[in-house]
């Protein structure tokens, strides 16, 4: 699945090569994917969401939202209200989207298959960066920021729409969560990796690391597993699986992480 990144719209999907579907007007949430899950398996289906925009004669933009299963569209009819789709995934056989609403005021608002949650924000201004975790089962956490003011929090809300709000001034590089467990990664004021937990249990990280992307790290079966470079190009890159070091001899950076059974 990718996005034509010259015309800035138009997406494609192919399968072994071949096309299984286009739209010339379609834009993929987030460009091509920084967070790492566009395609998604729910039910033995492959899912994913794309947009559309177009422009009233105010000169207002307007996102139409799609579903795609197994390279079927399917149009999103939203419910009145809705100003705005901040993330989509389908879990459990259901469609679930977080959204802005001109009714939630400072909340987040959850659509799941026909039902519709309010996820408080605490005193918070405004959220932004919204991205919906599933966790299996038909579970999902919602991971986020907070603003007030000048001030921004990290929030994650657990399956049950409970937030936890992170201290003013950190940086949560990713949440990562599967059923009966949840781990994230924090990161100092430069951004570099500096704590890792998992269930409410972790190890503080020495020295100074790259952290390529998302696909760094994995969660199963309740193990963490990260994948760091030094910023020291004598150090070579290493592996952690709940904190235990496994140094990687190579020239160069650890990208990916697979894990088989």
């Amino acid at each position: 699945l990718g996005q034509d990144r010259t015309a800035g719209k138009g997406i494609t999907l192919r399968k072994n090569g071949e096309k299984v579907f286009a739209d010339p007007l379609g834009r993929l949430p987030g460009g091509n994917g920084r967070e790492g899950r566009l395609l998604q398996e729910d039910d033995g289906h492959l899912y994913f969401f794309y947009y559309q925009e177009t422009r009233k004669n105010g000169g207002s933009v307007v996102r139409n939202w799609f579903q795609v299963c197994d390279g079927q569209p399917e149009s999103l009819l939203l419910p009145r209200g809705v100003t705005a789709v901040l993330d989509a995934c389908r879990t459990g056989g259901k469609t679930v989207l977080a959204t802005r609403t001109t009714n939630g005021g400072r909340n987040l608002t959850v659509l799941r298959g026909n039902e519709s949650l309010a996820y408080s924000t605490g005193v918070a201004d405004s959220f932004r960066n919204i991205h919906i975790l599933p966790a299996g089962d038909g579970r999902f956490y919602i991971k986020g920021e907070t603003v007030s003011g000048s001030q921004v929090r990290p929030v994650l809300w657990d399956p049950e729409g409970m937030p936890t709000f992170f201290p003013t001034g950190s940086v949560i590089l990713d949440f990562l969560a599967e059923p009966g467990h949840y781990a994230y990664l924090s990161a100092d004021a430069l951004g570099i990796p500096a704590h890792w937990i998992v269930d409410g249990n972790g190890q503080s990280l020495e020295g100074r690391n790259h952290y390529i992307s998302s696909h760094c790290s994995r969660l199963e079966s309740g193990s963490f597993f990260l994948a760091l470079t030094p910023y020291d190009r004598t150090a070579s890159p290493f592996l952690l699986q709940d904190g235990k070091r496994q140094e990687i001899p190579l020239n160069g950076y650890l990208t990916y992480i697979s894990i088989t059974r």
